[in-house]
């Protein structure tokens, strides 16, 4: 099976900031169901089956605009019981995808790097099915996205104790190829849906605190150095 953390030249293009940023993940996106241009809160976790990890970010953006990412898919949303994950989804996810890979369930064994809508629609109605109780009583409509991310954290998306900061990059584009690093995953995902269209390719480093504050005032170049080698190891300023 080909390493599908190590991205072709082609995918990533030319930018120097693609160099420590090959590193790719698989990303489970999970938000409440919203309208339009709503932003909602949506929580994100690496997928890596048939385990599912916590990725530590939250991002506040419009779920809509996932759909600028190269290989985005939309798992659909689903009518959730109040209970149902326990507020734990990587051990929820994660329990249910080892029995389906002991069992040799084929969704799992054909889903590819990331999951499929018929297996995500699978994992969700085991969940519901497990709920005891009236089911008609409510519960929270969810929207599930997944798509790739590459990172500069060969095991992580971001180190633990790291704050991401976004880029995109699209290195066939006919006009602009690259983005700015920024704090927020929606600005990046607007300006490159303005600027290049979709299918873009996201990257993500993780930064501390100050310099996550000092990205999101504008002041990136010393985050750049540092990619690029030209300010000593390491990203943490």
């Amino acid at each position: 099976m080909a390493d599908l953390s190590l991205p072709s030249a082609r995918e990533l293009g030319p930018d120097p900031d693609t160099i420590p940023c090959h590193h790719r993940h698989q990303i489970l996106a999970v938000a409440a169901e919203s309208d339009g241009d709503q932003p909602v809160p949506v929580t994100l976790y690496r997928w890596n089956s048939p385990v599912v990890l916590s990725a530590n970010i939250t991002a506040v953006l419009p779920p809509r605009l996932f759909s600028n990412i190269k290989g985005s898919t939309s798992l659909g949303t689903f009518l959730l019981p109040k209970d149902g994950l326990d507020d734990n989804i990587p051990s929820t996810f994660s329990g249910l995808l080892m029995a389906l890979q002991e069992a040799g369930d084929p969704d799992l064994a054909t889903s590819g790097p990331g999951p499929t809508p018929q297996l995500l629609a699978d994992l969700v109605a085991q969940i519901t099915a497990a709920v005891p109780g009236d089911r008609g009583g409510g519960g929270t409509l969810v929207q599930f996205f997944t798509f790739p991310l590459f990172s500069d954290n060969p095991t992580e998306v971001v180190g633990e104790g790291l704050f991401p900061v976004w880029k995109w990059v699209k290195p066939e584009s006919a006009y602009s190829r690259t983005g700015f690093w920024k704090a927020d995953l929606g600005r990046v995902l607007d300006h490159g849906d303005w600027n290049a269209g979709r299918d873009l390719t996201v990257l993500v480093g993780g930064v501390s605190e100050e310099t996550q504050r000092a990205v999101a005032g504008g002041r990136s170049s010393s985050y750049l150095r540092h990619l690029r080698g030209e300010a000593g190891a390491g990203l943490d300023l």
